[in-house]
């Protein structure tokens, strides 16, 4: 339970920034071994303020929660996304031969 704290959010379930730089490292350490590139995306939820302070908390937690959901669902089983904090994710794109993989990801993160 405290290592799951420790590491995870908890309102969304994803890995926090604790985690996150572990992650990075051992992807970074991997990608070298095996010569494929990766990818290190910063997601910012524009207009988030504007949410809690019209909607109220509990909408925008609502908000982060589905968002996570929606980013999460754009990506592979070997790829990580972590929130940061506040409306910040960060996901890292592991395993790209070349850059047409990540091409093809972006659009459905937007």
């Amino acid at each position: 339970l405290i290592w799951q704290q420790a590491n995870f959010d908890t309102l969304t379930g994803l890995p926090n920034r604790r985690m996150m730089r572990e992650r990075l490292t051992q992807a970074l350490k991997k990608c070298k071994r095996d010569g494929h590139q990766l990818a290190l995306l910063f997601i910012d939820l524009d207009h988030f303020k504007e949410v809690n302070d019209t909607l109220g908390h509990d909408w925008g937690d609502t908000l982060l929660v589905e968002a996570a959901r929606r980013i999460q669902n754009c990506l592979r089983e070997v790829d990580t996304v972590a929130r940061m904090g506040g409306d910040e994710f960060t996901v890292i794109i592991t395993e790209l031969t070349d850059a047409a993989h990540l091409h093809h990801i972006l659009p459905k993160l937007l």
